[in-house]
């Protein structure tokens, strides 16, 4: 047992004391800390060390205020007179000045305590940017973590770190290319609706380790979630037909945990008025198809919380067959700015998500500003001068 199975916003002091009563033992994902305080050198050092160290391997919680014997937790004692907030800031100014490179994804989680005192839980995610080094005052260490606790990284380990982040980001993007190419090309278990698709990659990043799979009970659970989803080849899918037995769309969920929705309804020219599709022009309609890509995501991240899935994320959206297309402004298709897509197929750059808490229309809006981009737009007209979302539906 750890606390990785439960979001880092909701664990409790009883998820904390059930540590206590399992008897269970530090792990490789789990480190119990009697104390903080990061006053002296050696002090903030071996911190860094603690926190790296598990960014370097497979992640896990550093939880402060657990006294344990022999690696077994035993009292959940808590930190006295202890001040989130400068504490909070103590924590990520170490970790921006003396980190390299810049370490993403950790979040803090204090837990008031009935004795009046705090806990303090540190999750660090497994990195993709890693290894990472501490450089403090002279020092210079790259550590990694196993059952035993941290130890230093041979040259050997630091080697095939370098290559595994590399061979990842190499993962990432040839499964979104090959998943396009073979959507263009009509490879599917049934024709679909139209030729324009627009398309959502969510892929977490652990799931391009090599031989990753997300535990099989997780997929059972999650087919039973909400809809329906059935067992396939390469995971679990939902999809939805028409009565000509063409694809609508369809979320597919892999079995390493990543996620690809295709919509292949909303673009097609008669979809919602015909004269959308005016002169054989096709039109992507404003702020809605935004909408239902918000909804899309956070029907995702619903799913990725049953599986247990935690961040970062490999984010994209993708259109293709949409050479003509424009963006559909304003009361009428006359008179607007957009110009026609010039290219084929539009594939955005991909981005990080290192939150779950992040809300779906930010972590959105940079892909909707690239594809307004391609419709001559300076970005997404859904979005506020402020970045923040328009209320209206249109």
């Amino acid at each position: 047992m750890s606390l990785q199975h439960i979001p880092i916003i909701s664990i409790s002091e009883s998820d904390l004391l059930r540590l206590i009563n399992d008897q269970v033992p530090e792990s490789k994902h789990l480190d119990y800390k009697r104390d903080f305080c990061l006053v002296t050198d050696e002090q903030k050092r071996e911190f860094l060390c603690d926190v790296t160290a598990m960014a370097n391997t497979d992640g896990g919680d550093l939880l402060y205020g657990m006294r344990e014997d022999a690696g077994i937790a035993k009292e959940l004692v808590g930190l006295k007179n202890f001040i989130a907030d400068s504490s909070l800031g103590t924590i990520e100014n170490l970790l921006r000045d003396f980190v390299q490179p810049r370490l993403k994804g950790h979040r803090p989680r204090v837990v008031d305590l009935k004795n009046g005192n705090h806990a303090l839980i540190l999750r660090v995610p497994r990195s993709f940017t890693a290894p990472h080094m501490v450089f403090h005052k002279g020092l210079t260490r790259f550590c990694g973590r196993n059952s035993n606790g941290k130890y230093d990284l041979d040259v050997q380990e630091l080697r095939s770190a370098f290559v595994d982040n590399e061979a990842m980001g190499e993962r990432l993007k040839t499964f979104r290319l090959d998943r396009i190419s073979r959507l263009i090309s009509g490879d599917a278990p049934r024709p679909m609706y139209g030729d324009p698709l627009i398309v959502l990659h969510v892929l977490m990043l652990q799931g391009a380790i090599s031989n990753y799979q997300v535990d099989h009970d997780k997929l059972v659970k999650l087919s039973r979630h909400d809809v329906f989803y059935e067992f396939n080849f390469d995971g679990i899918r939902n999809e939805r037909i028409d009565s000509q037995d063409k694809t609508l769309g369809y979320t597919q969920v892999y079995r390493n945990g990543f996620f690809e929705v295709v919509n292949a309804k909303f673009l097609h020219p008669d979809y919602l008025d015909p004269r959308y599709s005016k002169n054989g022009r096709g039109y992507i309609m404003n702020i809605l198809w935004e909408n239902m890509m918000i909804q899309y995501y956070e029907q995702i991240a619903k799913l990725l919380a049953v599986l247990q899935c935690s961040p970062p994320y490999a984010v994209s959206l993708s259109l293709l067959n949409v050479r003509g297309y424009a963006m559909f402004v304003g009361n009428g298709c006359e008179g607007d700015r957009s110009h026609p897509i010039d290219q084929d197929h539009l594939l955005t750059r991909e981005i990080l998500v290192d939150s779950e808490e992040r809300l779906a229309d930010q972590v959105l809006k940079p892909l909707f500003d690239q594809i307004w981009n391609a419709c001559g737009y300076p970005g997404s007209e859904g979005y506020n001068p402020d970045g923040t979302r328009k209320s209206n539906r249109y």
